[in-house]
């Protein structure tokens, strides 16, 4: 008996198969870029070590996180652990919740503005000015080394 059947094909990439979202993307850079300190259940993490953590929370989570602000919600805001909040505590500025840092960086990134990209030129330093605090703006300062 020879069988004809055809296999069914999901609609849909598997999880494991998608592609990572740009602004996904571009929010994990920036984390592991930034010059701020990550407390996770008040023990604090350097840039880099805090954007491989919230890369492993998205990558187990992957088929809950459809958008950028879901990514946020589900692997950058809290421990699954504990459900301690994670904060964010930049050069100069009190500690604030990860997840209104993350989400005002993606507003400014989706409106255009200073760090749109997650791909920075060296000749530039990002810094968190706290100076028109509580909505915090994202100032772009050119190193004294040869930028005018």
């Amino acid at each position: 008996m020879l069988c004809t059947a055809q296999p069914v094909l999901p609609a849909e990439p598997l999880a494991a198969e998608r592609s990572e979202d740009p602004e996904i993307a571009y929010l994990l850079a920036f984390v592991e870029r930034s010059d701020c300190v990550f407390i996770r259940n008040d023990t604090e993490h350097g840039a880099k070590d805090a954007a491989r953590h919230m890369k492993r929370k998205y990558d187990q989570s992957r088929e809950k996180i459809h958008s950028a602000e879901e990514f946020i919600a589900l692997a950058a805001t809290k421990s699954t652990l504990t459900g301690k909040a994670y904060l964010v505590r930049c050069p100069n500025s009190p500690a604030v919740p990860a997840a209104e840092w993350l989400s005002e960086h993606l507003a400014r990134h989706r409106a255009g503005g200073s760090g749109s990209s997650p791909q920075f030129a060296p000749e530039t330093r990002w810094a968190l000015d706290m100076s028109d605090a509580p909505s915090y703006r994202l100032a772009h300062e050119a190193q004294k080394s040869g930028a005018h």
